[in-house]
């Protein structure tokens, strides 16, 4: 499995992890099931590589997802899903099922380095918006304070 997932024509993309195999023949890197990133597709990736012992393979698919993500370290809404090739926002902004896959995986990589290694490499990124915040609270119990307001 591991060798699939780490060749860069079917699923080590620029933004890793597609729904389908780049060199599918139903490939579509801008479509909608066939091609983008979803951020929990890519989590679930990352997080079973990481509980399968491959740590530091993990974490450079981590700092891809947050290094290339079009309009992360900027004021920019998160969408429902990625281009592949580029990291370009599709479909719906503000999607919450989205930013709560980029919290886990924060919280995964923020686990296994150092603190201080981590936080600098996304300060820009961490001074935007609610981000700030989880810097001394745990992200995923602020997550569900803050979408228990809505219901």
């Amino acid at each position: 499995m591991l060798p699939l997932l780490e060749d860069s024509t079917k699923f080590s993309t620029y933004i890793p992890f597609p729904t389908v195999a780049a060199d599918n023949p139903k490939y579509n890197s801008e479509g909608y099931w066939r091609g983008p990133v979803w951020l929990d597709q890519t989590y679930f990736a990352i997080r079973g590589l990481r509980n399968y012992g491959y740590s530091k393979k993990a974490d450079e698919y981590t700092l891809q997802v947050f290094d290339r993500l079009e309009g992360l370290k900027d004021n920019a809404p998160i969408h429902e899903n990625y281009g592949t090739n580029n990291g370009e926002r599709l479909k719906a902004p503000h999607f919450s099922w989205s930013a709560s896959h980029l919290l886990m995986l924060y919280d995964d990589y923020g686990r296994v380095l150092n603190e201080n290694f981590f936080y600098p490499h996304l300060t820009d990124f961490l001074k935007k918006g609610m981000i700030v915040f989880f810097e001394k609270h745990n992200p995923l119990l602020c997550l569900i304070q803050y979408f228990g307001n809505f219901f």
